[in-house]
């Protein structure tokens, strides 16, 4: 556990000092390619939070979210309490996304989703942008003295992604803050969207013990992975992840090796990312195609 709250620590450090450093030189040198840099450490701060909303750390680690222009509360209530109680069942806010994207066969067809398998790409980069508006709008309904709060909260942030690159740019010193936000919101969309849409998992709204929704409509992919695993906060194992959300990614690799002896047909996986990529994409072309029926889940 010692070491394991070390790590955490060190991680966070890192990537708030990295994210920090990255942007402002990158708008400091109107040198771009440095915000993906920064915005992969932003993601990686979103992940700790993620993990701290789940209390897999201490709760702490959740106010990432406060600082960093969003809600740690309103991702608690998005999130845990209906995306993880509800994964890819109709009340899952995470596949409740039509009619921008057909993801289940019980939605609705338009004649766009026959690109969906592409452009779901674009929306992905609006992902940031959303979550931000969400937790704004979830703030904006609370007390004066909890708006306060996150207005302290939020200074540091708008000192460093919006004021600074306005004053060093003018109007265009925004186009940093806009670039940053679409790296992190498409990092995210992957990341997500992978292990919950892809041709392995099953969207079935008729099973009710937790554990087999879990095994049922997720997939985790290059479960021996180090790397990865630290890349992605545990991610690329989020059937893990769903199962036991208080533990944290510190620990997956040995559970994932627990599943597999455990549930050696329920349990999917994918070798490494650019297959469960392939798998979503796959997906999502075959439920653009008007010849794919909408089937009605009642």
């Amino acid at each position: 556990m010692y070491t394991e709250n070390i790590f955490y620590a060190l991680d966070t450090t890192l990537h708030m000092i990295s994210c920090v450093y990255f942007f402002m030189y990158a708008v400091q040198n109107n040198a771009l390619f440095f915000l993906f840099i920064s915005a992969f450490s932003e993601c990686k701060i979103g992940l700790i939070a993620h993990e701290g909303c789940h209390q897999a750390i201490s709760r702490n680690y959740g106010y990432l979210y406060d600082i960093f222009f969003s809600s740690s509360e309103m991702w608690i209530e998005k999130h845990n309490k209906k995306h993880h109680l509800y994964t890819n069942k109709e009340e899952d806010p995470d596949i409740n996304i039509d009619p921008f994207l057909r993801i289940t066969y019980a939605q609705p067809i338009f004649w766009y989703h026959k690109y969906q398998h592409i452009y779901q790409y674009l929306l992905f980069t609006l992902g940031a942008f959303s979550l931000r508006i969400q937790g704004l709008y979830y703030i904006s309904k609370k007390s004066n003295t909890v708006k306060l709060y996150h207005i302290i909260l939020n200074i540091p942030y708008l000192l460093v992604f919006i004021i600074y690159p306005v004053m060093k740019w003018n109007v265009y010193g925004i186009v940093f803050n806009i670039i940053q936000n679409m790296l992190v919101g498409l990092f995210y969309g992957i990341i997500f969207s992978v292990s919950h849409v892809n041709e392995k998992v099953l969207f079935d709204d008729n099973e009710t013990i937790f554990e087999i929704i879990q095994l049922n409509e997720t997939a985790d992919w290059s479960t021996e992975s180090i790397f990865w695993n630290y890349v992605t906060n545990g991610l690329n194992h989020q059937v893990i992840h769903h199962v036991k959300p208080k533990l944290s990614s510190y620990n997956y690799p040995l559970y994932s090796k627990i599943f597999k002896s455990k549930y050696p047909k329920k349990y999917k996986t994918f070798e490494n990312i650019l297959y469960a990529v392939k798998s979503n994409y796959n997906h999502m072309k075959k439920l653009g195609n008007f010849k794919c029926k909408v089937i009605n889940s009642n």
